[in-house]
């Protein structure tokens, strides 16, 4: 799901807002997304994940878990280990990181998914 022009992507979603209750921000999903580096803790409750797209082709991004580090006390996560990802993209306030972020709204350990659901592969055989 990454995408391969993210700044041009990011100034349409931009003619999308304002977000809020009558147009929800939209939430976006990338399977299999390699974390790349040990996560960190920011201020002990934030988790700053950096991920790039499964096919380990592309941008690399900063994916920002706010209050999510409790979930590593029970979810431990490892450098290169490949995961499902729900975001959405914001541009950085911060001026020493400036660009594009994730803004996590969930993650999981990555699963596979079959090549045809048994619905799909009955209505092939049909």
């Amino acid at each position: 799901m990454f995408f391969a022009h993210w700044e041009e992507f990011f100034q349409t979603l931009q003619q999308l807002a304002p977000f809020g209750l009558g147009n929800r921000e939209p939430v976006f999903a990338a399977r299999n997304a390699k974390l790349l580096q040990p996560p960190r803790i920011m201020k002990e409750k934030h988790l700053k994940l950096r991920i790039r797209d499964g096919n380990g082709e592309g941008r690399c991004f900063d994916a920002l878990g706010w209050r999510m580090v409790e979930r590593l006390q029970v979810d431990p996560l490892v450098t290169g280990q490949s995961l499902d990802v729900a975001f959405t993209v914001e541009d950085s306030s911060n001026q020493d990181f400036p660009g594009l972020q994730l803004v996590l709204r969930a993650y999981r350990q990555a699963t596979l998914v079959p090549l045809a659901s048994s619905a799909v592969a009955s209505q092939m055989a049909t």
